[in-house]
């Protein structure tokens, strides 16, 4: 998030053209998670452009933007759904065809206008048959209509369609390669069709652009039934009359020089026809083409030689992992592994990968490295989704199950931790089931508090208290410590916002007493326990307590950091410190504030930041309250960023934020148009909450409730 920022400081700073082209791969699909970006960092910089930006952004991408909803006319949504017959026959005029012009606009309408297949289809008839428009007949038109079933599919995914009819069209250049390669066997001039047909197949490896060095690593060595026709060369004669013919077959081994203009000159054909995108002038012997042209390769090659897709993935696996460091340091020497996760999976070694390559290289075992300290959430789950078909439910069957039930624990922690609290819930309760199942009270004391912690923050609340309260009883069968304390905490932090303090009081200090008994040298709980125990102690009126908590659990969390202790540990401590400070008129709160938003997001803890920004915009309130000015914009960029983060979804901090925003137009009127415009708005926003703690059970907030209702009846 933090590079995103500056990324977009960087690009506001002069009148810039950006273009990002071909974002879905980049997006989840339509129906999950609303098809957002799957980084929250670009996600941030997209949003912050649509915002302020002196210069123009491009987007392309086959799906809606969600970030981009609400920004008015700073965003224009230009839909590129089809050609006209008229202009699909002025591209395929542009491409090289030639021909009458109603047969031009016909076969721009067998293919429905659709951009991507008129210019494969252009290309093919331009650089295969003469640019003739007549030898179109060489598709199976009829084929390239599409369904009534597959039409459908088009209300709830309108990337369907056009993946599917292109698809179409691309099948239709394989049955002319296949035919090329066939006729040139027969009539010796070989070379042509299988050399264009293995390189994309190759292509079809990779969910990105093909690096160089990769594609050297799959082109060292013959992979059968793929890379065939870039290794031999097969030729057939005929000899004889009548009944008295024979079929000779040749095979000849080419030479090194042979196979680099064989290879030359199929990327070369391929570029032509637009199924190849050209050169990387930083590394020439990359390999990129249209996110659909990659993504049909790929699910036809596993389709139709499984095991020439396993022996690639294999190679690309082992080439991978030897490219980085054996422990990296940095998200920049771990990016090979990633790619070595992916394809070791996809090569039958998932085991392997997950033992050797993800545990003990990307996470660096129990340190969690990753996550801890470099706060890279949204790395982690791409390569936890490899151990999953598909994510989120259950990982694959051919990992230890010890293995999965970490899996699904760590990747719905991780969900949660990004924000993506629905699609955490599968892998929590999938993680419950493996423990109860396998008798593993450990685990299903695990599972159960961070699904508990997940039901709380939808705004879950009786859901939230039931699971935590098996979660302890589990915990106490495992007899394990620690989970006893983590369980008891977890029941505590929703009866807190169940609005039973004094229960959640005797709660918290039994987990510290526990905390004590297993470790003598630390008194106070500490880490997201310590903070949620002073969050309940502020509640109570025990600032002053709140804040030697805090100041306690800062120098645990620096001391400790990577040795049990990641960045969200200080974005809590931080946050604790703030908040009493600010209760008790403490000048250094606005400091502690700023410390603590910054290090939850660098973190990478989406999850629990709206937590930081709605303090800071409450201390910010009081200020501008007592006078203090150039606060009001400050105030409303933190509240719009919790709007944001939040969704529909994280309804006990969408509460939150609704008495907060309540409060800001009862405190600071004029920051509205009229005094009449600002009571409408915290009355808005006062009914917003009711709607809201009624629905969710969130009675803890039942006296702020109760105070703006009084402010606004006496109004």
């Amino acid at each position: 998030m933090e590079r995103a920022r500056a990324l977009a400081k960087l690009v506001q700073r002069e009148r810039t053209l950006l273009l990002l082209d071909g974002l879905e791969p980049l997006q989840d699909p339509p129906g999950v998670n609303k098809g957002r970006f799957k980084d929250k960092g670009l996600a941030e910089l997209v949003k912050l452009l649509a915002n302020s930006n002196h210069g123009l952004v491009v987007l392309t991408t086959r799906q809606e933007v969600p970030e981009l909803a609400g920004h008015g006319a700073l965003v224009v949504n230009h839909p590129l759904d089809k050609l006209t017959p008229p202009a699909g026959a002025e591209l395929l005029v542009e491409l090289g065809v030639r021909g009458r012009q109603r047969d031009l606009e016909a076969a721009v309408r067998e293919v429905d206008g659709h951009a991507l297949s008129v210019t494969l289809l252009g290309t093919y008839l331009s650089e295969v048959c003469g640019g003739d428009i007549r030898h179109r007949d060489q598709f199976n038109f009829a084929e390239l209509a599409l369904s009534p079933e597959e039409q459908s599919e088009l209300l709830t995914d309108k990337t369907i369609i056009p993946a599917k009819r292109a698809a179409k069209v691309m099948r239709g250049y394989l049955e002319q390669f296949d035919k090329l390669a066939k006729d040139g066997a027969k009539e010796g001039a070989v070379g042509l069709g299988g050399p264009e047909r293995a390189i994309l197949h190759l292509l079809g490896l990779f969910d990105r652009p093909a690096d160089g060095k990769a594609v050297t690593a799959l082109l060292e060595q013959r992979i059968p039934s793929l890379t065939d026709e870039l290794f031999v060369e097969t030729s057939t004669t005929t000899t004889g009359w009548w009944f008295w013919k024979s079929t000779k077959v040749e095979v000849r081994e080419l030479t090194t020089q042979e196979r680099a203009q064989r290879i030359r000159r199929a990327k070369e054909r391929l570029r032509k026809l637009k199924l190849l995108s050209g050169a990387n002038p930083t590394d020439p012997l990359e390999l990129d083409a249209h996110p659909i042209v990659r993504a049909f390769f790929s699910g036809r090659l596993d389709e139709t030689a499984p095991e020439a897709a396993k022996a690639a993935h294999e190679i690309l696996y082992r080439h991978y992992a030897a490219a980085a460091p054996d422990l990296p340091d940095t998200l920049e020497e771990m990016q090979p592994l990633f790619s070595a996760v992916q394809h070791g999976v996809k090569a039958g070694q998932a085991q392997e990968a997950y033992d050797e390559v993800f545990q003990r290289r990307i996470l660096q075992g129990n340190n969690q490295y990753m996550l801890r300290v470099l706060g890279a959430y949204g790395p982690f789950l791409a390569t936890c989704a490899n151990f999953f078909d598909p994510p989120w439910r259950m990982p694959r069957p051919d990992l230890a199950l010890g293995n999965r039930a970490w899996l699904v624990s760590a990747a719905g922690f991780a969900l949660a931790a990004t924000g993506r609290l629905d699609d955490s819930v599968d892998p929590r309760r999938g993680g419950l089931e493996l423990s109860l199942a396998a008798g593993d009270w450990r685990g299903a004391s695990t599972d159960g508090t961070s699904l508990a912690t997940t039901l709380l923050t939808l705004g879950r609340v009786t859901d939230a208290v039931a699971v935590a309260e098996a979660a302890i009883d589990h915990a106490d069968r495992s007899k394990d410590e620690n989970l006893k304390e983590f369980g008891r905490a977890a029941l505590a932090t929703a009866l807190t916002a169940a609005g039973d303090l004094d229960r959640a009081a005797a709660l918290f200090a039994e987990a510290e007493a526990i905390n004590l008994g297993n470790n003598p040298q630390q008194p106070m709980l500490y880490g997201f326990q310590g903070y949620l125990y002073g969050n309940l102690i502020l509640a109570r009126g025990g600032a002053e307590d709140a804040l030697v908590r805090g100041r306690y659990q800062l120098a645990l969390a620096q001391l400790g950091l990577g040795q049990g202790m990641g960045l969200a540990n200080i974005g809590y401590a931080h946050l604790l410190i703030g908040r009493a400070q600010d209760t008790l008129g403490h000048a250094e709160a606005s400091a502690s504030l700023d410390a603590a938003v910054a290090g939850l997001r660098k973190s990478g803890m989406m999850r629990y930041l709206p937590l930081a920004l709605i303090a800071r915009a409450a201390h910010r309130r009081r200020r501008a309250a007592a006078g203090e000015t150039g606060l009001i914009d400050k105030i409303q960029e933190d509240i719009a960023e919790v709007e944001d983060i939040a969704g529909g979804e994280m309804k006990l901090d969408l509460t939150d934020l609704a008495l907060e925003c309540a409060r800001v137009a009862l405190d600071l009127p004029a920051a509205f148009d009229s005094p009449t415009t600002a009571r409408a708005e915290a009355a808005r926003h006062t009914e917003d909450a009711a709607r809201l703690i009624a629905e969710t059970g969130y009675y803890r907030r039942d006296g702020e409730l109760a105070e703006l209702k009084a402010r606004l009846a006496a109004a």
